[in-house]
């Protein structure tokens, strides 16, 4: 059972990941401007689902010379609905456990936990940049806290700072009380003199959610796009030939009948 969810984690993240800078192309950098010594590349704003939720304050960047990467830590990030145990390298999903939900029906059952040891081995949550694992190939920096709590009705944020080069990349995550969505800004900067262009992707990995699919219930690949619901539940297609699409997309991720693991862009464009 355990080479099973093993082979579902591999064949489902890759059908994401590996296709995901097809899902979400982004723009040219802007052309540098003379007064400027820190050139943005691209920014992206948190996910808006809540009119209710306030965006935190932009990190500011370091510079190359400043940049001082720390040990990896696992951040754990305790809300109402959910705990959530994030690595300080890259901003990888450790763990994504439920507590209103549980594992089975027994009352002394533990809550479900979407994220499991062998899903996390392939990067939930984490960034690709041009195809490079930014959790493996990039130094992290974090000096918050290991332990955040989301007090009813609040948000909490962390911010991860990693470089790789002349080259910065800033993820902030938010939290909210009332929700599962995490909130996301992305920010790439560039150093050097050189101008730069990149693709950036994220990762989706789990096994099965009800510990042992049947045909009634499927692991499967789904996303939105063009405002049509797509499925892909053939492992063996998803290796061969990984969903590749340009635009139009509203999310996409993994789900079953109950659960779903999926991210989603601040515009479908």
């Amino acid at each position: 059972e355990n080479s099973k969810n093993l082979i579902l984690a591999i064949v489902l993240s890759a059908g994401v990941m590996f296709g995901w800078n097809y899902f979400f192309p982004t723009q040219q950098a802007p052309a540098p401007q003379p007064q400027d010594t820190t050139q943005q590349v691209q920014e992206t704003q948190p996910v808006q689902t809540d009119p209710g939720v306030v965006e935190t304050p932009a990190v500011q960047a370091p510079s190359a010379e400043t940049f001082m990467p720390t040990e990896d830590t696992f951040i754990t990030v305790d809300t109402p609905l959910y705990q959530a145990v994030i690595s300080s390298a890259g901003g990888v999903l450790q763990s994504f456990t439920l507590k209103e939900f549980k594992l089975a029906v027994e009352p002394d059952s533990p809550d479900k936990n979407l994220v499991t040891q062998e899903s996390a081995a392939f990067a939930p949550m984490g960034i690709m940049y041009d195809s490079i694992p930014t959790w493996k190939d990039f130094e992290w920096a974090y000096t918050g806290s290991q332990e955040v709590s989301v007090a009813e009705d609040g948000t909490a944020s962390i911010q991860l700072t990693g470089q790789s080069g002349k080259l910065v990349l800033m993820r902030e995550l938010v939290f909210s009380a009332d929700s599962y969505l995490i909130e996301e800004a992305v920010t790439v900067l560039n150093n050097g003199d050189a101008p730069v262009s990149a693709a950036i992707g994220r990762t989706v990995a789990a096994t099965e959610f009800t510990g042992g699919d049947n045909r009634y219930n499927m692991t499967r690949i789904a996303y939105m796009a063009n405002e049509t619901l797509e499925e892909e539940d053939d492992r063996e297609d998803l290796v061969e030939e990984p969903i590749k699409l340009s635009s139009g997309i509203a999310w996409a991720g993994v789900q079953n009948n109950y659960f779903l693991m999926a991210v989603a862009p601040s515009s479908a464009e």
